[in-house]
């Protein structure tokens, strides 16, 4: 019991970690790759619209590391882990159509 609650505790510093470093990297990445004076902007445009990606990436990865790390409980991680997936996953379809909605109303706006 007290491993199935160590491994699940564990799982979430895995995933935000994860998702950290891969947050750190597309920072120092975008610029580089963007041909424009505006990198900033340009960067902050990837990472917020990218972040969605960015989480199940971090997931998938985090996942990896519980099934190949020292997890005593790799199911209890596995299950943290899987909420916090799922978690991400609504909610970055919940952002999806609120942006959605905005876009809407600002096209119609423009319309007439």
């Amino acid at each position: 019991m007290k491993g199935s609650l160590e491994s699940a505790r564990r799982a979430v510093p895995t995933y935000w970690l994860t998702l950290a470093a891969l947050t750190l990297i597309t920072c120092v990445v975008t610029p580089f790759l963007a041909s424009s004076s505006d990198r900033a902007i340009i960067t902050l445009l990837v990472v917020g619209l990218g972040l969605p990606g960015l989480q199940l990436l971090a997931s998938l990865l985090a996942f990896l590391v519980i099934v190949l790390g020292p997890f005593p409980d790799r199911g209890a991680a596995g299950e943290r882990l899987g909420m916090i997936t799922l978690k991400a996953f609504l909610g970055a379809l919940l952002g999806t159509a609120i942006m959605g909605a905005g876009l809407l109303v600002i096209w119609l706006m423009s319309k007439g």
